[in-house]
């Protein structure tokens, strides 16, 4: 079997050549697979979206070809009064949606016109001036066991310092060593 790379289309092909098409969903998850390479948990998760969607839809679903913007919305309505998790709802719905923009039968997707609520962006969480401080100065405080290094509390100071005077990652940080310190221009690399 010869797998098709991205956007060459094969599968496509194949599709309309074969005499029985898989049902709709099928050949979706194996256009997945197949064509866009996709990795076997995100075929999955598309998979069970797929699967939810008609077991809401069980006592009207009559077809994907006739799945209205009206049905997408109850469905996507009815996710957040479950209260599930935001996360899995932008999922499921980006699975529907990928699926109904590529079934070719459907002259224009039920997704078409229907949105997630905008994502709710919470606000950062800081230290107080305070608590900043008081932080700073605790590897001075903490007691240094007998067998440590007498430079250990200067050298969590200064990372705790650096970190938050630079404002740099936690992965810059620990990827810092001896060779980041620029002396000449009194800075970190």
């Amino acid at each position: 079997e010869q797998r098709g790379g991205k956007g060459e289309g094969h599968g496509i092909i194949l599709f309309f050549m074969m005499e029985n098409p898989l049902e709709p969903e099928q050949a979706f998850l194996q256009y997945l697979e197949v064509e866009k390479q996709a990795s076997p948990h995100t075929v999955e998760v598309y998979a069970r979206a797929l699967r939810q969607f008609r077991a809401w839809a069980a006592g009207v679903f009559t077809g994907w070809e006739n799945c209205t913007p009206d049905q997408m919305r109850d469905w996507l309505f009815q996710e957040l009064k479950d209260e599930a998790a935001k996360a899995s709802i932008r999922l499921r719905f980006a699975a529907l949606r990928s699926f109904m923009m590529r079934r070719r039968s459907l002259e224009a997707s039920p997704m078409t016109g229907v949105s997630l609520p905008r994502k709710k962006k919470n606000l950062p969480v800081f230290l107080t001036l305070n608590q900043m401080l008081e932080l700073l100065e605790l590897p001075y405080k903490t007691p240094v066991p007998a067998n440590a290094p007498a430079w250990l509390p200067y050298r969590d100071a200064a990372i705790l310092e650096l970190f938050y005077s630079c404002g740099m990652r936690l992965s810059e940080l620990v990827g810092l060593d001896v060779s980041s310190v620029d002396h000449r221009f009194r800075g970190v690399r």
